[in-house]
């Protein structure tokens, strides 16, 4: 399967628009996809991802720049799959 990619961003992945909604978002660590709520600490440069499930729920802090990389939506409606 084959996700096809425009410019250097999945088209699943968050926009600085999106950061400001506080979205649901799902982030891979350790090759394991976490799902969770995206909030805004510190507008417009800190955010967290506080992930479902986990103890203490204390958010995970990204900047921005790693939110829009390491945070993609769980909606992936309009997304063009290629089978191999």
């Amino acid at each position: 399967m084959t996700i096809f990619v425009v410019g250097n961003l999945l088209p699943c992945s968050l926009s600085p628009e999106d950061l400001e909604r506080e979205p649901r978002a799902l982030r891979v660590m350790g090759g394991l996809v976490y799902a969770g709520q995206v909030t805004a600490i510190r507008a417009p440069d800190l955010y967290g991802i506080t992930l479902d499930g986990e103890r203490g729920n204390r958010p995970h802090i990204l900047s921005r720049e790693e939110a829009l990389i390491e945070l993609v939506s769980p909606d992936l409606s309009g997304t063009q799959f290629e089978k191999n």
